[in-house]
Parts: C-alpha cells; structure tokens; sequence
C-alpha cells in the first residue's frame, strides 16, 4: 500500500497540481476579461469541458466557460480563448453525444448557431444554461421593445 501511495505522489500529484494551477490561472483570466467587458455577466466562470464542434478544429479540453449578455466565452487551459456572440446562438439542446462524445453521468450543453454550426460543453449546471440561453438578452428585448414603441 505504501508504495501505491508513493508511486502516486511522484508521478500523478506533479500533474494533478499543474492541472488545478492551469484552471486557477483560465480562471483568473475569464474574471479580469469579463470585467473589463460592458455587458453584464449572467453565469460566471465556472470548470467546464470543450467537446467539440462542427467547424472549429481544436482539441477536446478541459477549462473555463461564463455567460455574459455578450455571448458565450470559453477559455481552454491551453490556447486561445473561443468567443460565441450572442446573436449568432440560435437555439440551444441537451444530448447524451455528441462528436462521437460520451460522458458517464453529464449532458453536452449543444449550440446551434448560425449557417448550422454546432458546438459542445459539458457543464455544471445544464437546466441554468439553457435558461439563460432561450431567454431573449437584454439587447435583444430592447430592439423588440423600441419597435413595438415606433408601431412596427
């Protein structure tokens, strides 16, 4: 037992502490872009799963998606971070796949944007996201709002 616990310390704690320091640093990165952005964050920072898509050609990975009145952000442990504004979002679904993808016990939260694209996260809070999703945003209310008000 005790060389199990060694095995493990030399070789698996190395790696589990970069991987937690890379979210902490993703982490820090998403708070201080959202910040010095102008629309309201709706769903902050949180660990999440990039699972693919139907049109970018990057890696499966771990790391940190939030929702603004902007768009959907996602910023990898590694790479640059993915920016999907919020008016080419035209729909939004849960599916037990995706991409040949399949995660024990989570749903991918599935994006449909426009020209038929589509992109994957796992998430935590699923029920939250697509909420906040199919709810209209605040710019998309003021558009129906001031059209309503000039008798279009």
């Amino acid at each position: 037992m005790n060389l199990v616990l060694s095995f493990w310390r030399l070789f698996f704690a190395p790696i589990y502490l970069a991987l937690r320091g890379a979210l902490q640093r993703s982490l820090s990165r998403a708070e201080a872009a959202l910040s010095a952005g102008e629309g309201k964050v709706l769903i902050p920072p949180k660990p999440a799963k990039y699972t693919g898509s139907s049109w970018l050609r990057r890696p499966r990975g771990d790391g940190v998606i939030a929702l603004s009145e902007e768009g959907v952000w996602f910023w990898p442990l590694l790479g640059s971070p993915i920016h999907i504004p919020r008016q080419e979002i035209e729909g939004v679904q849960l599916a037990r796949w995706f991409r040949g993808y399949r995660r024990a016990g989570s749903e991918h939260l599935v994006l449909r944007l426009t020209g038929g694209r589509r992109i994957g996260f796992i998430v935590t809070d699923t029920e939250a996201w697509v909420r906040m999703l199919t709810s209209p945003s605040r710019s998309q209310r003021k558009r129906e709002n001031s059209g309503g008000a000039n008798g279009r």
